[in-house]
């Protein structure tokens, strides 16, 4: 979706935070493409230099962008980077990992979750 943004609040490159109102904010790009709905209450970057991804937080649930074409909608209740990049995550009860790239998710029992430790 192509938009005209109000404002750039922040850049994680090579993607700008924007806002229309002030108060809920998408992920874009210079060219004025939107990658999310501007309606996230926050956007930002976890990780390290070796592994990151870039939270999106709406209505005390968690999502994740891992590029253009792969983004996981704020659907969880908490989630947890470890030192490999791989997301642990927490929905209903039910513990899971998605792999670094965001490409495989598996389910794990509690004990192999690094959540509620």
């Amino acid at each position: 979706m192509r938009l005209t943004y109000v404002k750039v609040v922040e850049e994680i490159p090579p993607y700008l935070v924007v806002t229309l109102d002030g108060e809920k904010y998408g992920l874009g790009d210079d060219d004025g493409f939107l990658y999310t709905s501007c309606d996230m209450d926050a956007i930002y970057e976890c990780g390290d230099d070796d592994y990151f991804v870039i939270v999106l937080e709406k209505d005390g649930k968690y999502g994740f962008f891992f590029d253009e074409s792969h983004y996981i909608e704020p659907t969880y209740d908490a989630f947890i980077l470890d030192a490999n990049g791989d997301i642990h995550l927490k929905l209903d009860g039910v513990y899971g990992i998605i792999e670094a790239d965001g490409t495989e998710f598996r389910e794990v029992s509690q004990e192999e979750s690094l959540l509620d430790k």
